[in-house]
């Protein structure tokens, strides 16, 4: 498995090293790159790739759903062009340093949720995606103060959401009517890749090690009960 997935990889990186940015041999590596990832997911899970990443219409949505989230990742302060208005919807609030925001908001969402759905390909809609976008910047406007940064960031990323889900649903229903891909497609990125690696900053993580450490304080292994004395000494 891991030798496939290691041929596979090297194949992409050639070919993008090889072909130019924008080339349809560079966008075809870019989307096998995006493929393999979802296929080693499935696999690893125990499911059927085949099954689960379906046909060339799903790859027609998954690339329009990505060009939908691109332009949420790419969209940046009209005054000030180098600060991007996503950053602080890309993960939620710590619960034990904000619990008040979770009290507030019943249904939290955020951009990492947002692009684990993308990666796991439960989106069978465009609106769909549009939904949790919205979910999220609606949150952000009921929690935060009219005025604030935040709530005038989540403002423009949901006019900006709302009109690309319109583009986009519209280009999707022409190629499939076409029957075959599109040759105006640019080169995009794939931004959902590494937005869902982020990682919380909640310590829930860490009680979730103490436990598995306390798991584990039965354990045979010699090594392990080394570590355990020194790490429970007192």
């Amino acid at each position: 498995m891991d030798d496939l997935k290691a041929d596979f990889e090297l194949m992409v990186s050639n070919t993008k090293l090889y072909y130019k940015r924008g080339s349809p041999e560079y966008r075809d590596a870019q989307e096998l790159e995006n493929l393999l990832g979802k296929a080693v997911g499935s696999v690893m899970a125990g499911e059927d790739p085949s099954q689960t990443l379906g046909d060339r219409e799903d790859s027609d949505l998954g690339e329009f759903l990505e060009e939908l989230f691109g332009a949420i990742m790419t969209a940046a302060d009209s005054t000030e062009p180098s600060r991007l208005l996503n950053i602080v919807f890309q993960l939620l609030p710590s619960r034990k340093r904000y619990p008040e925001y979770y009290e507030h908001i019943s249904d939290p969402m955020d951009l990492k949720t947002v692009a684990e759905k993308i990666q796991k390909g439960e989106y069978k809609e465009i609106p769909e995606l549009e939904k949790d976008l919205q979910l999220i910047f609606s949150n952000a406007r009921s929690f935060n103060e009219p005025g604030s940064q935040i709530y005038k960031d989540a403002g423009v990323l949901s006019k900006l959401a709302k009109s690309r889900t319109a583009d986009c649903v519209a280009s999707l229903v022409a190629r499939q009517a076409r029957g075959s891909r599109s040759s105006r497609r640019q080169s995009r990125q794939v931004y959902s890749q590494g937005i869902a690696a982020l990682q919380y900053e909640d310590s829930e993580s860490e009680s979730d090690e103490d436990s598995d450490l306390e798991d584990m304080d039965g354990s045979t292994d010699p090594m392990w009960k080394l570590y355990s004395a020194v790490r429970n000494f007192t």
